[in-house]
């Protein structure tokens, strides 16, 4: 249903909602890096992950092929923690690492145990990586009697991982811009990917892989050694249709996440010189005197179609056949 409005009643319309101001909007090249937006659903906007906040990103990873990534956010032990359950988390991370979990959950394709590998290990590293492979003999109650110097040697979990996937940019999907207001320009920058960060419970996972190691040893130990004759058994699964797409896309994509591994990253505060060098020269068009017009290939009308739901007028007039002659 529409209607129209008088003249005047047009005007006072335009009048309540004057426009406040107008931007020149330029489209920056594309970087050699890649830009991602990581988004924390479960962290209140007035409390970021920064250095001022005493709250900024102490280690940073990135599968970059199976587009998984993690952030490891310290933790404060002063209040509302339980300083036993952080000394008896970081004991099963380092007794899993110990008989060959090097990595848990999906990012690490729900893959059980495995041989060490040599170079930057496949898992995440939970706290200090040299402390945290340390084994010791110390017990619980003589960890939490000198508190502060087994969280200095990496032996109290004390930090965060947040994780999660990355859906990257493609054909049909919406395209996400990050934008930089300069003066009266407006500076817009195509992001490479989004990834919503949640916590990751890397610390459950190597608590139950010990539990279930421990259960196959003891099941192993009493029973006695059996001869089994060796058989042949054929099983087969054949999904159909889209189920077979999606199993397929879906084992791929565990595999090419257990076999890739980590890269470290730097991650430097919002504050730091190196991010605002980023923010100047990558973020903005340095020249704008010279950029290149962008012209639209569509009317108005046409883009208003584009973005909009189809307009029943529209269609009914494409649908209507023209009548016969007589």
């Amino acid at each position: 249903m529409s209607r129209t409005l008088p003249a005047d009643a047009a005007v006072s319309v335009e009048d309540n909602d004057p426009v406040k101001a107008e931007y020149e909007v330029y489209i920056t090249p594309e970087l050699g890096a890649q830009i991602y937006l990581l988004q924390y659903p479960n962290v209140f906007p007035d409390e970021p992950y920064t250095a001022e906040r005493g709250r900024q990103p102490e280690a940073v990873r990135i599968k970059p092929k199976s587009g998984f990534i993690e952030v490891e956010i310290p933790v404060s032990t002063e209040q509302y923690f339980n300083k036993e359950k952080g000394i008896e988390f970081a004991q099963s991370l380092r007794k899993a690492k110990e008989e060959g979990s090097t990595s848990f959950g999906l990012a690490n394709g729900f893959s059980g145990p495995k041989s060490r590998m040599r170079g930057n290990a496949t898992g995440p590293v939970i706290g200090a990586e040299a402390s945290a492979s340390k084994t010791t003999n110390e017990s619980t109650q003589d960890l939490l009697e000198d508190f502060e110097s087994a969280r200095a040697r990496g032996l109290v979990l004390d930090k965060k991982v947040l994780g999660g996937q990355i859906l990257r940019s493609e054909a049909g999907r919406p395209i996400y811009m990050l934008g930089s207001f300069r003066g009266n320009e407006l500076h817009l920058s195509q992001f490479n990917g989004i990834a919503q960060m949640r916590p990751q419970f890397h610390h459950i996972d190597a608590r139950w892989q010990l539990e279930r190691n421990a259960s196959r040893r003891e099941r192993e130990a009493g029973e006695p050694p059996r001869h089994v004759e060796p058989r042949a058994v054929q099983m087969s699964f054949k999904p159909t249709g889209d189920d077979a797409q999606q199993v397929g896309t879906t084992d791929a994509l565990l595999k090419a996440a257990q076999e890739e591994r980590w890269m470290t990253l730097k991650h430097h505060d919002e504050s730091a010189p190196e991010s605002w060098n980023v923010y100047e020269k990558g973020l903005h068009v340095q020249e704008v005197e010279t950029a290149p017009e962008l012209v639209s290939s569509m009317t108005n009308d046409q883009y208003l179609d584009a973005i909009s739901a189809p307009r029943p007028e529209l269609n009914a007039r494409k649908s209507k056949k023209p009548a016969p002659r007589p």
